[in-house]
Order: structure tokens, then C-alpha cells, then sequence
């Protein structure tokens, strides 16, 4: 998985990814954006893994993510999602990691969506309190 497995995001996602991922914004690099998108996404839907919305466009690797936070949570994220751990190895048709990649691509538009519209396309580090408020909210609905 590690050299190989790209992911990739909406147009729309892309757009903003590139214009909003910087020093002084909310999120510094596409990855990180990608992760809490993911998260906001899963969140939101954790009975059942969103379709697919949207046309890709930008592209980067797994290698990208952060080996001690991210990539074990995005990987617990598949797994709770399927409901088994075969989800983390390649499929035994393709030999890849498709389906792996679509589920996190599929929570992360699904995320994007609901961060784009809480957050009103201001990405600024401003706004660290609106998404920590959003996902604080997000978590207490699924708990009760």
C-alpha cells in the first residue's frame, strides 16, 4: 500500500484543497485536509459508506499521510466501515487497494461537503474553534 496507493479528490475538493492548504490556513497540507474530511464524513455516516459524487481530479500517495496518527486512524476507519480487517490488504482480484482507496474518497467528498458548508469556504486558522465545535458536535450526536 505504502509507494503505491493513490488518492484522489473531487474537482471541487481539489480547487479548494490547493487554494486553502498553506502556512497561515487551517490546514497546511492536502493530506491533513483530506484526513479531518474523512473523519467529518465517516462521522456523519458510519452505518453505511457514502457513494461515490464526484469526478477526481487531484491525486496523492498514502506515503503522504502521517505514520502515527493518521494512517492508523483512516485504516481503523475502512475497517470499522466493512467490518473486517481484509479491507487492509490488497483484494484478492486486482491485487490492489481500490477498495480501500474508494471507501476513504467516499467519506472524505462526503466531509468536504459538510466542512465547505460549516465553515462558509473561510479556511483560515481562524476558524481551528468552527471545526473543532463541528467535529465536538458530530460526536456527541452519534454517542447519544
Amino acid at each position: 500500500m505504502e509507494g503505491t496507493l493513490r488518492l484522489n479528490l473531487s474537482k471541487q475538493a481539489y480547487k479548494t484543497y490547493k487554494e486553502n492548504c498553506m502556512d497561515g490556513k487551517l490546514f497546511v497540507q492536502y493530506t491533513d485536509m483530506f484526513f479531518w474530511c474523512v473523519i467529518l464524513g465517516y462521522q456523519s455516516s458510519p452505518d453505511e459508506i457514502p457513494s461515490d459524487i464526484s469526478q477526481k481530479e487531484g491525486t496523492f500517495f498514502w506515503s503522504a499521510f502521517d505514520d502515527e496518527m493518521q494512517k492508523p486512524i483512516l485504516k481503523m476507519v475502512c475497517v470499522k466501515a466493512v467490518g473486517n480487517f481484509n479491507i487492509l490488504g490488497p483484494d484478492y482480484q486486482t491485487k490492489g487497494y481500490e477498495k480501500f482507496r474508494d471507501i476513504l474518497q467516499n467519506y472524505a467528498d462526503l466531509g468536504f461537503s459538510i466542512l465547505n458548508t460549516r465553515l462558509g469556504g473561510n479556511y483560515s486558522k481562524d476558524n481551528m474553534n468552527k471545526l473543532m465545535d463541528l467535529l465536538l458536535e458530530i460526536s456527541e450526536v452519534k454517542i447519544k
